[in-house]
Formats: structure tokens, sequence, C-alpha cells
């Protein structure tokens, strides 16, 4: 399993967790990037804790620069042989990220959840975006909490 993180209080926890659960531990490698639509760009972090994102331009004076990754290049620099999932809740970079993967979409056909709460055209622009890439998914839409966010879009391709 390969987990984007590039919080440093996030990384500590999930750095605790892992120490705490070796035989987990084994099957995770951690991509300290934001995943992005391109690899390698500087993406300014702004906020801490929940709620944290990143952007292209810095929103406040001293934000932290950090490089992006995308699903696709570390599927290529990994030798990743196969995707079975894709979670995201990425604070509104959900398409940035799905744009970045969209070869592997193509390649894997995984299964999807991808947030679509934090922008409302991404209600319709995400699956949009995944039926565009591969026209034999199936969506379904869920809300879980008791809270107005946390609306998720579930995407699974049809057995052939």
């Amino acid at each position: 399993m390969i987990a984007f993180e590039f919080m440093p209080d996030n990384l500590a926890v999930f750095e605790q967790n892992l120490a705490l659960n070796p035989d987990l531990a084994q099957r995770i490698t951690i991509a300290r990037n934001p995943v992005w639509s391109v690899s390698d760009a500087d993406l300014f972090i702004s906020g801490t804790g929940p709620g944290t994102t990143v952007s292209p331009e810095p929103k406040a004076p001293g934000a932290k620069a950090v490089k992006t990754l995308t699903i696709d290049d570390m599927v290529t620099r990994t030798g990743t042989a196969r995707i079975d999932f894709i979670k995201m809740d990425i604070e509104g970079a959900e398409m940035h990220a799905l744009e970045g993967a969209c070869q592997s979409i193509q390649r894997f056909k995984p299964k999807l959840a991808i947030c679509v709460y934090h922008d409302l055209s991404d209600f319709w622009t995400v699956p949009q975006l995944i039926a565009s890439l591969a026209p034999e998914y199936t969506f379904y839409f869920g809300h879980y909490t008791a809270h107005a966010e946390e609306s998720v879009v579930f995407a699974t391709p049809r057995k052939a």
C-alpha cells in the first residue's frame, strides 16, 4: 500500500502507528508528497490541522513549499504492478490528483472513493473525468456522516 502524506504532524502520527504495528508497517510505503496533476512542482502549505490545503502560490508569508508527485509517476518510479483502490479526501485537490492518475485509472481500473464536497463542481466533474478515462465504471454516491460534508463518489468497474 502506498499512502500520500506530507504534513509533518500527520507524518509523526502515521509513523507512531506504523511503529506500533510492525506487521502492517512492512506493507505500507509513505509517499511524502502531496498528490497532484504534475510531479516535482512546488506547492505551498496553508493552514494547520484539519482542512490544511496546498496551492501553487503562497497564501501567507513564510509558507512552506512541498514537491508534488502524481500517482502515475509513483507507479512508474516504484514499479507498482497493480492498483486495486484509490481513496481521496485531500481538501479540494481531488481533481488535480485525478488528472495525475489518468494512466493508472485507465490501466488498472481500481475501485475509487473520491470526496466531492470541497468544491460544488466536483459533484459532476469527478464522475465525468473518470467516465472519460474508463467508460466501464459504475458510479454511486454516498454520504455517511451527520455533518453537512463528507460526500463521496464511488466508482467501480463493471465486470466484463
